[in-house]
């Protein structure tokens, strides 16, 4: 018995058609996929250059001169925002090619080819405002905003990124809202007029403006309910030691320099137990002149 041929038989036209679709069908996914990656791709790199450029934006703010030269002489509404324009800036993302030679940082301003600024807004954080007293003038200390909306380009179009903020102390003017000075770190002489001092410039020491001395202590209880007593818990006599009472001497002032408050408790009847509220507060007299 002889062994039969094998016979293979070719692919049919419809057959060769359906796989062809099928490759093209690949061929634009896998196209499709290689898109949408270098896409992603550039998202991520337009997103670290804004961050780059809020980063060292955010550092030389932080320096005095940096601050100076940003926010010196512009208006600070307490509690409004308004555009604003930053000039002299010239670290990472000051791009004069793609600004028409501009370094003046504002609304569509480009820092890179694939990052623009949207808007920039100086605005009030809303911390309540401080009183600052520098060589005898009254400043308000409050912390200016940068807020920063920026826009960045990728193939997909143009993305909103989340909005970014640039924080620094500044001092206002007494009675407007003009930012007269940056109050990030305070200098010496600063610090010495804060404690009613001024800076002497051979020792390089505050020198008190005044001569003050002490004229001794004396502390006041209270307590409530009154009708009870009160409870003096330090042990300590309540007197001054100068003048045998609750005072200062003539020509001295108390300054309260502390308070103290706990709690007793008093029979007022029979099964009956009352919680007394004490109040110990401290006094220093002064005598400057």
């Amino acid at each position: 018995m002889g062994i039969k041929p094998v016979c293979s038989r070719g692919f049919s036209t419809l057959e060769i058609t359906v796989a062809l679709g099928l490759m093209a069908l690949l061929a634009i996914a896998a196209a499709s996929l290689v898109k949408n990656i270098g896409s992603q791709q550039g998202a991520i790199i337009a997103k670290d250059e804004a961050s780059e450029f809020v980063g060292a934006l955010s550092l030389w703010m932080g320096t005095e001169k940096g601050c100076q030269a940003s926010l010196v002489g512009k208006s600070l509404a307490i509690g409004g925002s308004a555009p604003v324009i930053i000039d002299g800036f010239q670290g990472y993302g000051v791009s004069k090619e793609l600004n028409s030679g501009s370094t003046a940082m504002q609304a569509n301003y480009r820092v890179s080819p694939t990052v623009k600024i949207k808007a920039l807004t100086l605005r009030d954080k809303g911390v309540p405002a401080s009183v600052m007293r520098i060589e005898s003038v009254n400043y308000r200390r409050v912390v200016a905003q940068l807020e920063i909306e920026m826009e960045t380009k990728t193939e997909a179009g143009e993305m909103g990124q989340r909005k970014r903020y640039v924080e620094v102390p500044v001092l206002l003017h007494e009675s407007n809202d003009t930012i007269v000075k940056c109050a990030g770190e305070p200098t010496l002489s600063d610090l010495c007029s804060a404690v009613g001092s001024i800076l002497d410039p051979a020792t390089g020491m505050c020198r008190p403006l005044v001569n003050c001395t002490t004229q001794g202590t004396f502390m006041s209880l209270s307590c409530s309910p009154e009708g009870y007593g009160c409870y003096n818990a330090s042990g300590l006599p309540l007197e001054n030691a100068i003048t045998h009472a609750q005072s200062c001497p003539a020509g001295s002032v108390p300054s309260q320099t502390g308070i103290f408050n706990y709690s007793h408790q008093v029979e007022c009847g029979k099964k009956c137990v009352l919680t007394i509220a004490d109040t110990l507060t401290f006094n220093i007299c002064m005598r400057c002149n």
